[in-house]
C-alpha cells in the first residue's frame, strides 16, 4: 500500500478523552505525503478487579464486565463509573461474563445464575427467566438475545426476548456429550448461530466449531489439532466465521460449508479476542500487541505501548479500536497506522530472564496477572537456554507432568524461575515451578540439566502434589548445595485434601534425580514437631486428628515411637481422635488406619 495524504483535521469516533496521554502522534504539515504511525490513548480502570469483556454501544459508550461483581461504564468524555451488581437483592446476579448491547439499547450480560441488564443510567435488573447456572457467552440478533448454557446435558443455545421469555431452546446433541466450554458465539451470514467449543478433555475429545440453525439443526467441525483452545468468534467480510485459538497460537477461519483454514502465528503469540474492522480485515489482541489478518491470511502486528495483558477488542466506527487491558486495568483507544503495515518483529510477549555464569535462560509466557509478591502469574510458557551467547535448547513447557493422565494447563509465577547450581557440580541448572492452579493439587518442578555428551539440556519433572508441598529452596546446611524444603503430600490422602496437615520433607537434587533426605536433618524435624505440638495443645480435646498424625510422623522419624504411642493412647481418651465432620471412622479405626499409613509411608519401620 502506498502513502496517503494526511488531512488537517481528524475525529476519533467523537471521543474527547480529557487528560490522557497520546503517544507516537504524527507531526507533519498539512498535505504532506507520509505514513501515519499508530496513535494511542489510555484510560485507567482502577475499579476493575477482573475485567474481561467489553462492548461499544451505539451512543459511543464503552461497557465492561468485571467478574468480581460489577459493570464498568466509560462515557465519551473518558469518565469512568463502576456499578456493583445488587447481589443482596438479586443473589443470582454474580460473576458477570460476556456483554452485548440488546435491541432495547440496554446492555445485557450472562452471570453464573441469571441474565443481567443495565440501562444507560446504571440501573441493573434481571428478568426472571429460570435460567440455570453456567451461562457463558451472549450475542444480540433479530430482536432477541442468544446465549449459551452449558450447565445441562446436552448444552443448549437459547433465545430470550426483551421481556425475559425463553422463546427458543436449541439442544446441542453431540457425540461429545457435554465435555466442552462455549467460549464465543456470533451470528453467521447464513442466519445460524456459530460458536466455539473447547474440550475439557482435549486428549480424548477434540476442540471444535459448532453451528446451530434456528430450526435446531446442530453440526460441529473438530479442529485439526488438539489443545487449540478456541474462544472468541466473529463473522468476517468474506462470509466466513473467524475465531482465535488461544492454546494453538492460530487464527482460524471456517466457511458456511464447514471448511476450516488455520493461520499460524508466531509460537509465543496467543490471541485472545477478534473483531471485524472497517477495512474488511480481522483484528485481534494478543498479550501486549494488536494484530491484523486479511481475508487472504496476511498477518501484521503492532506493540501496544504500556499494555500488560490485552484480552478484548471492539471496533469503533472510525476504524480505530478499543482494547481492554485486564492485567494493566486500562482501556486503550488504538488508531492503527495508515497504511496498515506492520510485522510481528516488534511484538514481543512478556518474558523474564535469569543467568548464572555463561548460562542464560529466557522464559516467555502469556501473562494472566501481575502480583507484587510473586511477579507475573502466567500460562502458555516457552523456555530458551543459551550458553556463551548461543542458544542450545528451547521448548514449549508441557501442560502437565508426563506421568499425569489429566489435561490441566500449567500455570506459574515468574519469581519461581531461576538459574542455579542445584547439585554443586559447577554446572547451573534451570528451574521452573509450575502448578495446575487448583484449590489443592498440584505442584511440580521442571528442571533443565545440561548434558555435555549431547551438547544440550535434558528436561526432567519432579511432582510435589498438593499445594502445601510447594517447595522452598534453601541451603539448610550451608554446604553450597540447596535443599528443596517441602511437606509430605501423601498426608493429603488422610484428609481428602480438606484441612490437610503434613510433616516436613526435604529433598536433594543430584544429576537429574531427587532424593528424600529428611532424616539427615533432625533439628529441622524437631522444629517442625514442636510447631505441630503447639497446634495440638492449643486445640487438645477437639478433633485435631490430622495435626496429631503429622506430629507423630515427625516423632517416628526421630525414632520416638514410644512417645508417639503414648500420645495416641491419651488422644483416644480425651477425644482428639474423634471423627471430623463427614468422616465415618471412629477413633480406634482411625488409629489403626493411621498406623498402617505411617508404616506404608516409611515412618514406622519394622
Amino acid at each position: 500500500m502506498g502513502a496517503v495524504k494526511r488531512r488537517c483535521s481528524r475525529s476519533h469516533s467523537g471521543f474527547v478523552v480529557a487528560g490522557l496521554v497520546f503517544s507516537a502522534l504524527l507531526v507533519t504539515a498539512c498535505g504532506a505525503q507520509r505514513t501515519r504511525p499508530a496513535e494511542q490513548a489510555d484510560i485507567r480502570l482502577p475499579a476493575c478487579g477482573e475485567c474481561a469483556y467489553l462492548a461499544l454501544s451505539r451512543e459511543g459508550v464503552i461497557w465492561i464486565s468485571d467478574s468480581f461483581g460489577s459493570i464498568v461504564r466509560v462515557d465519551p468524555t473518558g469518565s469512568v463509573a463502576d456499578y456493583p451488581l445488587p447481589e443482596e437483592e438479586q443473589p443470582d446476579l454474580d460473576f458477570p461474563g460476556d456483554i452485548v448491547e440488546g435491541p432495547d439499547h440496554a446492555m445485557w450480560f450472562p452471570t453464573t445464575g441469571a441474565i443481567g441488564r443495565i440501562d444507560s443510567k446504571g440501573n441493573i435488573t434481571s428478568p426472571k427467566v429460570g435460567v440455570s447456572p453456567s451461562l457463558s457467552v451472549i450475542t444480540s440478533v433479530d430482536g432477541g438475545l442468544w446465549y449459551a448454557d452449558s450447565s445441562d446435558s446436552p448444552a443448549r443455545i437459547q433465545r430470550m426476548t426483551m421481556d425475559g421469555v425463553i422463546a427458543t431452546s436449541l439442544p446441542l446433541t453431540s457425540r461429545r456429550d457435554d465435555f466442552f466450554e462455549l467460549g464465543g458465539i456470533a451470528p453467521g451470514p447464513d442466519r445460524a448461530l456459530w460458536f466455539t467449543e473447547s474440550s475439557y478433555e482435549p486428549d480424548k475429545l477434540p476442540d471444535a466449531v459448532g453451528r446451530v440453525t434456528r430450526d435446531g439443526d446442530y453440526e460441529q467441525w473438530p479442529l485439526p489439532k488438539p489443545r487449540s483452545g478456541p474462544t472468541r468468534i466473529v463473522a468476517g467480510s468474506d462470509d466466513a466465521l473467524w475465531f482465535v485459538e488461544e492454546g494453538g497460537h492460530r487464527i482460524g477461519r471456517i466457511t458456511a460449508a464447514g471448511e476450516i483454514t488455520e493461520y499460524a502465528l508466531r509460537p509465543e503469540v496467543s490471541p485472545t479476542d477478534i473483531a471485524s474492522g472497517r477495512d474488511r480485515a480481522l483484528w485481534f489482541t494478543s498479550d501486549t500487541c494488536i494484530g491484523r489478518i486479511t481475508t487472504e491470511g496476511d498477518v501484521a502486528m503492532w506493540p501496544v505501548a504500556r499494555a500488560k495483558g490485552l484480552v478484548a477488542i471492539e471496533a469503533a466506527p472510525d476504524g480505530s479500536f478499543w482494547l481492554l487491558d485486564r492485567v494493566g486495568r486500562a482501556l486503550v483507544h488504538f488508531t492503527p497506522p495508515r497504511p496498515a503495515e506492520g510485522s510481528g518483529t516488534g511484538c514481543q510477549p512478556p518474558s523474564v530472564a535469569a543467568q548464572a555464569g555463561s548460562t542464560r535462560a529466557v522464559l516467555t509466557y502469556k501473562r494472566l496477572d501481575r502480583l507484587k509478591e510473586v511477579g507475573d502469574f502466567f500460562t502458555d510458557a516457552r523456555i530458551a537456554i543459551s550458553r556463551e551467547g548461543k542458544e542450545v535448547f528451547s521448548e514449549a513447557v508441557p501442560s502437565e507432568p508426563p506421568h499425569s493422565n489429566t489435561a490441566y494447563t500449567a500455570y506459574g509465577y515468574s519469581d519461581d524461575f531461576a538459574v542455579r547450581d542445584l547439585d554443586g557440580d559447577g554446572e547451573p541448572e534451570v528451574r521452573l515451578e509450575l502448578d495446575w492452579n487448583g484449590t489443592h493439587c498440584c505442584e511440580w518442578s521442571r528442571i533443565y540439566r545440561f548434558e555435555p555428551s549431547r551438547g544440550t539440556y535434558v528436561a526432567e519433572t519432579h511432582f510435589w502434589g498438593d499445594a502445601l508441598a510447594s517447595p522452598d529452596l534453601q541451603d539448610v546446611d550451608d554446604d553450597g548445595r540447596p535443599e528443596f524444603v517441602s511437606k509430605d503430600d501423601r498426608f493429603a490422602e488422610l484428609t481428602g485434601y480438606a484441612g490437610v496437615v503434613a510433616p516436613i520433607q526435604l529433598w536433594s537434587y543430584d544429576q537429574g534425580k531427587f532424593s528424600d533426605v529428611t532424616r539427615r536433618y533432625p533439628k529441622l524435624i524437631e522444629q517442625d514437631a514442636a510447631r505441630l505440638w503447639r497446634s495440638y495443645v492449643a486445640h487438645r480435646g477437639e478433633t485435631v486428628r490430622y495435626v496429631l498424625a503429622a506430629w507423630a510422623a515427625d516423632q517416628y522419624m526421630l525414632g520416638r515411637e514410644a512417645l508417639g504411642d503414648q500420645v495416641f493412647s491419651e488422644a483416644l481418651q480425651d477425644g482428639s481422635l474423634a471423627p471430623v465432620l463427614g468422616e465415618s471412622e471412629d477413633a480406634a479405626s482411625y488409629l489403626t488406619m493411621l498406623r498402617n499409613f505411617l508404616r506404608k509411608a516409611g515412618y514406622i519401620r519394622g
